[in-house]
């Protein structure tokens, strides 16, 4: 699919004088394989331990950050080293657990440090390689290069003419056009085609196979000449052991109800902690699908994108409601299905109430082994995330029905499944008009960018009973993961909670 996508795209783009150059990087390609493998093991096996699932999950946000913007790593708004630094602590942890990925953990940390040492971005060491500064004008398109990165292209090579793809209304008709980025996105740009003389498509570990004689660029570990430096940031020890303003860390776990009682986990979600303007915090879990409405680049261009708690930066607000967050898209659904809805909801705490009740006669081991006998392999975790709120069904239709099967609920198991297809697609809708309205409202507040300074702002009421948010400025992640009780997640709380205990 990939080698004809990207072909499909060179062959349609050839006679529109569009030239396509493969930025090679083995060691991203590398550690990309080696992520990939250790999921792949750690999915059919099950997770020995907490600390190999939280080791997991940052190794995918760093190839997430490593994809869409490998170099430079001294770039301060993309905290590569706190990431790293955690990286390294769990996998220490998991060494132990899992003694035959030993060679692995040791060649996924010397890419990293292989990695970093890669100080150029192979765009802006094209753009030095090819062009002249005095007679190119360059128009940057990227779907993964934020505008403050753009704003750092623009300072390290300030003798050329640099312009991002909103600042296209000033290029002239001789300008050099370069998307850099998947293939898959370039046809989402047309005007890069219809607008520059000429077009340049930067694609990173193209396939040798994919387009015969196409140019390479090899991979950016030799460190340019003109390189910028900058002296490492380091936190001071008050800042490593205390929370925020005098409140240690520990005040924080204390809030916690961690517990091994199997049946008491069903009420505990694993969370950051959250510190926003205000004197506020938020429980936020921890899990790769948790993402966040948030108000991003507030120091440029603001805009609106869900985004994980590990992203969030000084330029980061939060979008929340006052009371539980993941209630508007659910009020929202249930509007929408009108009257179908009550059906749907009874029968979504039907068949959560009966695994609920089976767990805690028979425990989650004996529907674990019954769910393996039928070729699926779950864990203890499988059976929590399905009895949260905020999961409607799985998404594997068979396991669902087995599960149905299991809680002698066959008879049923048609409506059930029929009426949470329906319940999922009312969610679906509904989390769409949320984003449309926050968007609207955020592209039309003129000031949203006074949220450095003003710490708070307030929208709404918004249209479609998305009702009134706050934006609150983010200040701090506490990324020591918390047991918190579920009904706990999503709401603002005082910090002087934490600084009474």
């Amino acid at each position: 699919m990939y080698l004809n996508k990207l072909d499909a795209l060179y062959r349609y783009n050839t006679h529109k004088n569009v030239e396509w150059v493969s930025i090679e990087f083995e060691e991203l390609a590398q550690f990309i394989k080696l992520v990939r493998e250790l999921k792949i093991h750690l999915n059919t096996h099950g997770f020995p331990n907490p600390h190999t699932k939280r080791l997991l999950h940052l190794l995918f946000v760093l190839n997430k950050r490593f994809s869409s913007f490998p170099l430079p790593f001294s770039n301060r708004a993309y905290n590569f080293d706190g990431i790293i630094e955690q990286i390294k602590k769990y996998m220490n942890f998991s060494r132990r657990s899992l003694p035959s990925f030993d060679d692995s953990f040791h060649q996924i940390d010397k890419l990293i440090g292989a990695i970093q040492v890669s100080t150029v971005h192979p765009l802006i060491r094209y753009i030095q390689n090819n062009y002249s500064p005095d007679c190119h004008q360059i128009v940057i398109s990227s779907p993964n290069i934020k505008s403050d990165v753009l704003s750092y292209f623009k300072n390290y090579i300030g003798n050329y003419s640099i312009l991002g793809e909103r600042e296209v209304d000033v290029a002239t008709d001789s300008s050099i056009g370069i998307y850099f980025g998947p293939p898959r996105y370039f046809t989402c740009h047309p005007g890069l085609i219809q607008k520059y003389e000429r077009v340049v498509c930067l694609v990173m570990n193209a396939p040798r196979a994919a387009i015969p004689g196409l140019p390479r660029l090899s991979g950016c570990s030799n460190p340019c000449q003109s390189e910028v430096k900058q002296e490492p940031v380091e936190l001071s020890e008050d800042e490593v052991t205390m929370g925020f303003d005098g409140i240690g860390v520990d005040a924080f776990l204390r809030l916690g109800t961690r517990s091994d009682d199997p049946i008491h986990q069903l009420e505990q979600v694993e969370c950051y902690v959250v510190i926003l303007g205000e004197d506020k915090f938020i429980f936020t879990p921890c899990s790769p699908e948790s993402k966040r409405y948030c108000i991003v680049d507030l120091h440029l261009q603001p805009k609106m994108k869900r985004i994980h708690p590990l992203e969030f930066d000084e330029d980061t607000a939060i979008l929340l409601r006052r009371k539980k967050s993941d209630a508007q898209i659910s009020e929202i659904a249930d509007k929408l299905m009108g009257d179908s809805s009550i059906m749907a909801r009874e029968l979504q705490a039907k068949y959560k109430l009966e695994l609920v009740n089976k767990i805690k006669c028979v425990g989650f081991q004996a529907i674990c082994d019954y769910l393996g006998q039928r070729g699926y392999e779950i864990n203890n975790q499988n059976l929590i995330y399905l009895l949260s709120e905020s999961t409607i069904r799985p998404q594997d239709e068979m396991y669902f029905r087995s599960v149905l099967n299991y809680l002698g609920l066959h008879s049923i198991s048609d409506d059930i499944i029929h009426n949470m297809n329906l319940l999922k697609r009312a969610h679906i809708k509904a989390g769409h008009l949320v984003s449309r309205e926050l968007r609207l409202a955020v592209n039309s507040d003129q000031n949203c960018n006074e949220i450095k300074i003003t710490m708070h702002k307030q929208y709404g009421p918004l249209a479609h009973g998305v009702g009134v948010l706050d934006a609150f400025k983010f200040r701090k992640l506490i990324d020591t993961p918390i047991f918190i009780n579920r009904s706990e997640v999503g709401k603002v709380h005082d910090l002087h909670q934490v600084s009474d205990l």
